[in-house]
């Protein structure tokens, strides 16, 4: 209550002042009584209204709302998508100033707006943010909301920035890779790890590098039950990849294979990569089994032995890889063989001359064949022999299907009739030495030098015939079903062969076959003693 003196009032005017501006949106009020002194019931009321600062105010505050992928808030500090709207008052304050949002951005159409106006109630405004559905993306998708007076559209409250998350979801691997070993034949168990009401899609992607071979890598359950790529599945389902048998031409290097990983109905992805380590080469052991004609350090083998250590064919740097060129036995004497108690590391064996005395080496021989832990042992065994030996000899083996004939003729020729035979293309088409010197060729009218001690035999199915006697039966065998080459005679090898290191100037092509010839068959050893059924199974084709 102040008392004013009349008579300081110029005019009769009464100044009226505020303390400080109004800083908020809504107006100030306050009232003015003037009255006459001497009879106060004489009275005028006056109302006082000092106008806010154009603008808004939210409640709370926020500049910013986040969404998860699914469309939920994210929960985290003071993140809310509802707000009451102060826009301010009429000047006259009777009611509440009309008011609009504004949505704008890349990705506004991905968030709705429900906004509540009341002209005369302030606490009855409010304006709800959400997102319209998942966010099926891989991109975070934004947008910009302010809210503007519809009388006085420069007057603007403050951007909020609205984001959503993409959708997301992981193999839970480290570094998504897996590491799977040289013999192992599947991954471990895999759990993607997303949102429970996804489904996931997984495509086999292509290798690298590029493989020589083709392989069925499968897609299967956790217990090993088949799954298809392509399909659907639920995020909870496990997996596993499952691998084949890497075949030796890609066997000196790391593969590594890509998944790729996708939430069905979306582009979002993920990729976990599959290395399968470098097959690691076994190291080769080669031994005799008994001494004489058949052995390696027997004379008559001696040109095809230096071909065995010819470390140009054969070796770090050969034509063939091995990690060293291996040591050949040279000693033919019958107490260097091994036949009576086979070392479990040897794993070629050179079969030396059959003997009556020692006829159970041989089944020693196949024993060790059949038990083979890699499916690498390989035995090379010699008709260097009279007729009843080698009767004797091939009775061992009439459970493989073999059958001795005899040791008729003096010569052997190639057998140059083949089917759908990919023993036979890798000696004179696709093996290592098929194109060892393209500007000669192989002359299949060479014959192979054979004496009396000797023979010839019959093949079961499925073994290639790679010298014959015309009418008399085989005289060079490779089986690679169970790792075994029989050779009519010894003399094959060296009557009419050239030296190792000459093979590559011999312009001779009689000469350049056999060269060849020799060459490859090491190469199948090798590879079968490095690799074992990763090398034999390339051939499983007919």
């Amino acid at each position: 209550m102040t008392d004013y003196d009349s008579s300081k009032a110029t005019n009769n005017i009464i100044p009226i002042y505020t303390h400080t501006a109004n800083a908020t949106t809504s107006p100030r009020y306050g009232f003015l009584v003037v009255s006459l002194k001497e009879d106060p019931s004489v009275q005028s009321t006056m109302l006082l209204i000092q106008s806010g600062e154009p603008g808004f105010e939210l409640t709370p505050s926020v500049t910013a709302i986040d969404f998860e992928y699914d469309g939920e808030l994210t929960i985290t500090g003071n993140n809310t998508n509802t707000f009451l709207v102060n826009p301010g008052l009429s000047t006259d304050g009777t009611t509440v100033n009309q008011w609009k949002y504004v949505l704008e951005g890349d990705n506004a159409e991905a968030f709705e707006i429900k906004d509540i106006h009341d002209d005369k109630d302030l606490k009855l405004n409010r304006l709800t943010v959400t997102a319209k559905q998942e966010n099926a993306s891989s991109n975070t998708l934004n947008a910009r909301l302010y809210l503007a007076l519809v009388d006085d559209p420069n007057v603007k409250s403050h951007v909020i920035t609205i984001s959503q998350k993409p959708m997301s979801f992981n193999a839970g691997i480290v570094g998504n890779t897996l590491y799977v070993s040289e013999n192992a034949d599947e991954t471990q168990v895999v759990s993607l790890q997303g949102s429970s009401r996804m489904k996931w899609i997984a495509e086999l992607e292509q290798p690298e590098p590029a493989l020589v071979h083709t392989y069925a890598v499968k897609l299967v359950g956790e217990k090993g039950d088949a799954m298809s790529w392509g399909s659907e599945y639920s995020m909870g389902t496990k997996f596993k990849i499952q691998l084949p048998k890497i075949l030796y031409k890609d066997a000196n290097r790391d593969i590594t294979y890509h998944v790729k990983l996708t939430l069905a109905g979306t582009d979002v992805s993920s990729r976990i990569a599959i290395v399968r380590k470098v097959l690691k080469p076994i190291s080769i052991s080669v031994a005799n089994l008994y001494g004489g004609y058949g052995a390696l350090g027997n004379g008559i083998l001696s040109t095809f032995r230096d071909y065995g250590i010819y470390s140009t064919f054969f070796g770090s740097q050969g034509i063939v890889y091995m990690p060293v060129t291996p040591t050949l036995p040279n000693n033919e004497s019958n107490s260097a063989g091994v036949g009576a108690n086979i070392p479990d590391n040897v794993n070629v064996l050179f079969s030396g001359r059959y003997a009556t005395t020692v006829s159970n080496y041989y089944d020693n021989l196949i024993t060790w064949l059949e038990n083979s832990p890699n499916k690498n042992r390989f035995a090379i065994v010699s008709l260097d022999n009279s007729n009843s030996e080698n009767q004797a000899l091939f009775a061992k083996f009439t459970s493989w299907g073999y059958k001795y004939r005899g040791n008729t003729g003096s010569y052997a020729s190639w057998v140059t009739s083949h089917t759908n035979d990919p023993v036979w293309d890798y000696i004179v088409k696709n093996g290592p030495f098929s194109n060892f010197r393209p500007s000669q060729q192989i002359n299949f009218n060479a014959m192979f030098y054979r004496d009396g001690i000797s023979g010839t035999f019959d093949v079961p199915t499925g073994v290639t015939s790679v010298l014959e006697v015309a009418g008399n039966g085989c005289s060079l065998s490779i089986d690679l079903q169970r790792r075994i080459i029989f050779l009519g005679d010894s003399q094959h090898t060296n009557t009419w062969t050239p030296a190792c290191n000459a093979l590559a100037t011999v312009t001779d092509n009689e000469y350049y076959g056999r060269g060849v010839l020799w060459a490859t068959l090491w190469a199948i050893i090798y590879n079968t003693a490095q690799y074992g059924d990763h090398f034999t199974d390339v051939f499983n084709t007919r």
